[in-house]
């Protein structure tokens, strides 16, 4: 009788039970790759345990039931079969998984499934005919003359992965292609191995080997998985994107955007926030099996699709929105939460990884901008965003050649019945002379990183002016910064060594924020604030009443004054609502310690109306213009000379 070896099978079993363990702990999102895993697991364990008990059998075969030899054997055969069946397929799945065609997928599973079978109805047959094995008349094992033909599996197993591999190749992400490469070869030289040495038993740990393999490629992936949310980060995005530009596959991405979140957090606190995070996440997964789900930004999810006909995705997109319109549960009770969706789609685009995360995150922002419920990169956005990218270009060139121009606009304090201040405010002309909106150049520069240089600018040449003299009775400028710019740690430094430069006291210079800007990042925004305060720098809330702030944010914030926007003046004085707003804000706002000014006065009846409701400052056309700053000097000049005729202004 044949004396087997089992110390790789016992080995293998304790590798086997190890990696369950440490399986078990590690923390993946839950999916159909986590639980194929786990029947491999079994599988593998379970083969191993039979090998075990079947060589035990085999050795008492004079004391055992013939029947319980056959049996057992026979079970083990098949489990053996079928755990290489199930590994083969695991790697099948693995390669076909950023595959939106699952023919080749289906065509695999089918082909091991008809292995599988043939060899069950064999193993059926040969407790007659004994060709893979028999038992003796005096109870002792025999290999029969297939006994081998049973390593065919594993083999064809091992075929299979290297030519689904081959031929989809180039859908096989970088962190699985090492493993799916070596583990053919592995099997198959283990396989030679075990032919050539009979009584040395390898079944298990080839399985073993196998899964020790996938084990540490999952460890591997938890690199690209979001540690809050358990789903696939941006990093897993870019690969699967990369894939997907590399087979010229088509594809549908949705970008769900949650708007205004820090408030959530503040109201309900931190912990509730991100388990609002996990949740939205789960159930974005789960609504849409046919795709991946990502978390792209902090408070943004992607959905990542195969391309499907006009009807089927505008199905999907209706099921976002009828998902995200509800009530989510927070806590004890339930929120609603605001949102915006962004959509590409890519049919036949030969889109780089580059050009696609290009589209994508403009399609987000403008839906953000704009406050729209779903926006799609189609061809007016890409007329919109091949003009941006013109502006760019234009940006850029201007900041080389030194053609931007800062104006400024005269502002009028009521106190002193005069131009205390002013707002620089930047100025950009095409390569033809044509002006350009600050409206249309300024968001490009925002979003292009060019905002910076442009920022600097403005701050020096209003420096320069307030330090020369030109313009007497000139005491302050304000100007504008953006929320990247306030959380540089080196802000208030830069600012001062502009203002000593020029001799000019840092009280001479107000900072102009949005509401947009701190409603992005209230706290850090704050701490900002406090830390240029210090310095003697004063800050100006801008653009009140266009929807992002709320009363405790102002409260909370040293603003010196708080620009009501041209949106709630425009009534006055004929619209009952605006006269209502303009009045009960500024006295709240007086009760606060603040002063209030109002920009956007194009009329002499609407800055008399202001000035009644007790308005501090007015800002507008109808006292003056935006002008550079040569004129803006002469202008002053004129109104020192004209001092004692203060009567051409409003009074209250």
């Amino acid at each position: 009788m044949t004396e087997w070896c089992l110390v790789s099978e016992y080995l293998a079993l304790i590798v086997t039970v190890i990696i369950g363990v440490f399986y078990f702990d590690l923390e993946q999102p839950s999916s159909k790759r986590r639980t194929h895993f786990w029947i491999c697991l079994c599988l593998t364990a379970t083969m191993i345990i039979l090998d075990i008990a079947a060589v035990a059998v085999v050795g008492e075969g004079d004391h055992l039931p013939v029947a319980l030899n056959y049996a057992l054997n026979t079970v083990y055969c098949f489990v053996s079969i079928v755990t290489s069946c199930t590994i083969a397929l695991f790697f099948v799945c693995r390669i076909y998984e950023f595959v939106f065609d699952k023919r080749g997928r289906l065509y695999a599973f089918v082909s091991l499934a008809a292995v599988l079978v043939a060899f069950s109805i064999l193993l059926i047959i040969n407790v007659q005919e004994g060709f893979f094995f028999f038992i003796n008349d005096g109870g002792v094992y025999q290999r029969g003359q297939w006994g081998s033909l049973v390593y065919f599996v594993p083999l064809y197993g091992a075929f299979l992965v290297a030519f689904c591999f081959f031929r989809n190749r180039h859908n096989v992400s970088g962190a699985v292609r090492q493993i799916i490469i070596a583990a053919p070869l592995v099997v198959v030289l283990l396989v030679l191995y075990q032919l050539c040495y009979k009584d040395l038993l390898l079944n298990g740990t080839i399985a073993m080997i196998i899964n020790l393999m996938c084990f540490i490629n999952f460890l591997n992936i938890r690199i690209e998985t979001d540690a809050l949310t358990r789903v696939f980060n941006r990093r897993s995005f870019s690969s699967e994107l990369e894939l997907c530009a590399a087979s010229k596959r088509d594809y549908q991405i949705v970008v769900v955007a949650l708007r205004h979140f820090a408030q959530i957090n503040h109201i309900y606190g931190h912990n509730n926030g991100d388990a609002l995070l996990f949740l939205i996440a789960d159930k974005l997964q789960k609504l849409m099996p046919e795709g991946r789900c990502f978390r792209y930004n902090s408070v943004e999810f992607l959905l990542f699709m195969p391309a499907a006909s006009e009807d089927v995705q505008e199905e999907r997109i209706n099921r976002i929105k009828k998902l995200m319109d509800g009530k989510w549960c927070l806590g004890e009770g339930a929120v609603w939460v605001q949102y915006c969706l962004a959509e590409i789609c890519n049919r036949g685009e030969e889109w780089t990884l580059e050009e696609a995360v290009e589209h994508l995150d403009y399609t987000v922002q403008v839906a953000k901008d704009e406050h729209r419920k779903l926006v799609r990169y189609d061809s007016v956005i890409i007329r919109r965003y091949e003009r941006e990218e013109e502006l760019e270009h234009a940006i850029k060139r201007a900041l080389r050649m030194g053609t931007f121009e800062v104006w400024y606009q005269p502002v009028f304090y009521r106190e002193t019945q005069s131009f205390d201040s002013a707002e620089a405010l930047l100025r950009m002309t095409d390569s033809e002379g044509n002006r350009i909106s600050p409206g249309e150049f300024i968001p490009v520069a925002e979003r292009n990183g060019l905002i910076d240089s442009l920022s600097w600018l403005v701050l020096e040449d209003a420096c320069r002016l307030l330090g020369s003299g030109e313009a007497p009775g000139l005491k302050s400028v304000s100007i504008n910064l953006t929320t990247c710019q306030l959380l540089q740690d080196d802000l208030v430094q830069r600012i001062l060594r502009v203002l000593e430069k020029h001799k000019v006291d840092p009280s001479q210079i107000k900072i102009e924020i949005t509401e947009r800007t701190i409603a992005e990042n209230e706290d850090s925004v704050c701490l900002a604030m406090e830390e240029a305060c210090s310095s003697g720098l004063s800050f100006m809330l801008d653009d009140f009443g266009t929807g992002y702030s709320n009363f405790s944010m102002v409260t909370n914030m040293p603003f010196e004054a708080v620009k009501l926007d041209r949106s709630l003046v425009s009534g006055l004085p004929c619209e009952r609502k605006s006269c209502l707003m303009v009045e009960m804000l500024t006295l709240l706002f007086h009760e606060l310690g603040q002063n209030v000014l109002a920009e956007g006065i194009e009329t002499k009846e609407q800055a008399e109306t202001a000035l009644s409701y007790g308005v501090d400052r007015i800002q507008g056309f109808f006292y003056a213009k935006p002008m550079p700053g040569a004129e803006l000097a002469a202008w002053y000049r004129e109104k020192e000379q004209n001092e004692p005729t203060k009567q051409q202004v409003p009074q209250e």
